[in-house]
């Protein structure tokens, strides 16, 4: 348990979860809607803003106590928290940075958030680790008409729920899935991956469109118009299980494991006796923990357990358990005592 504002236990987040596969890490919805009473977020005057929050406030509790549980206001908490909760909800690739008028409501399991006055009046946001399922797509939905039936939302006959960002316009439903790939990334080139991706599905980094920080793979709908949302799921689930399959193909080939084990031995070392990582370093050398953990090379540590530091060395979360602000060789400084502490007893067996 956190002694800070936020509870963010990355110990209850899905990413800690044990997965089917080391390779899918977890998952993200986003169900975008727009209220027809107002105009997008970008043209709203202040009173609009005023205005909204008195309506969502009363209404969507109401329709959802268990979705629309926790309320939180950006402009009555610090920015250390605020970056702490996108971070944990991995809203951080998908979501702009949100302004002085956003708001957000928390499920009370800690699964889903939803965003007010972000990108879009409504965005709500659901996690889960392994993929979808078409009921939990369908649960949405039924959200979203509730909803519907309290407020009116932004419909077009001809160009389904609207949103200020035409690739969104349709379903209003993005799906995300968080893939390890290094072996795959370091083979191919991104531009021959994302090619095989075709016109609705996209490949992109944690930090934006050919940055693969950590060898972490984002899969996702580039666009929501003119399919609909279990096929949007299925194309995209498809897509990444393909991926899946190649990077499992890939770590089979023996012949590749002399080279992959040396890279995972210089990187167990330096994270064991490292002193300060930035964290697109922190990263990359945990992505090759995870390989040894996931060809057995690595022992005493679970797969989960690195997934778990992921959150742990953001910023956000660092600066979130010690309730102030870090300059760099700060965080750097915790970054590598959080590793330490989690694998001083991680052995690396011999090849």
């Amino acid at each position: 348990m956190s002694n800070s504002i936020f509870d963010l236990s990355a110990s209850n987040h899905p990413i800690r979860t044990k997965s089917l596969s080391n390779i899918w890490i977890m998952s993200n919805l986003y169900l975008r809607r727009n209220l027809s009473l107002f105009p997008f977020t970008g043209k709203m005057e202040e009173s609009d803003f005023q205005e909204l929050e008195l309506i969502l406030k009363k209404t969507l509790p109401s329709i959802s106590p268990h979705i629309f549980h926790n309320f939180l206001k950006t402009s009555e908490i610090s920015s250390i928290h605020a970056q702490a909760l996108l971070e944990y909800y991995f809203s951080l690739s998908s979501l702009k940075k949100p302004g002085k008028e956003s708001f957000y409501f928390e499920s009370q399991n800690r699964q889903t958030i939803t965003h007010i006055n972000n990108e879009d009046h409504i965005t709500v946001q659901q996690l889960q680790k392994n993929p979808f399922k078409p009921y939990e797509i369908k649960s949405l939905c039924d959200l979203s008409m509730k909803i519907a039936e309290k407020i009116p939302l932004a419909l077009s006959e001809k160009y389904g729920y609207l949103t200020p960002s035409t690739n969104y316009c349709g379903t209003g439903l993005v799906i995300e899935v968080y893939l390890h790939l290094p072996f795959l990334l370091k083979s191919s080139s991104y531009e021959q991956i994302r090619e095989s991706m075709g016109r609705i599905i996209d490949m992109v980094g944690l930090n934006g469109a050919n940055g693969f920080v950590g060898d972490f793979a984002i899969i996702k709908n580039k666009i929501c118009l003119g399919v609909d949302e279990e096929t949007l799921l299925k194309k995209v689930q498809d897509k990444a299980l393909k991926l899946v399959e190649q990077e499992q193909k890939m770590r089979r080939n023996e012949a590749l494991h002399h080279h992959w084990y040396h890279e995972v031995a210089k990187a167990f070392g330096a994270l064991k006796h490292g002193t300060l990582f930035s964290v697109v370093e922190a990263f990359n050398l945990l992505s090759l923990l995870k390989v040894g953990i996931d060809l057995s090379w690595v022992q005493r540590i679970e797969d989960s357990e690195v997934n778990e530091l992921l959150l742990k060395l953001r910023r956000g979360h660092i600066q979130n358990e010690h309730n102030r602000v870090l300059d760099q060789d700060e965080l750097g400084l915790e970054r590598a005592r959080l590793i330490k502490e989690k694998i001083q007893s991680v052995v690396l067996e011999k090849l």
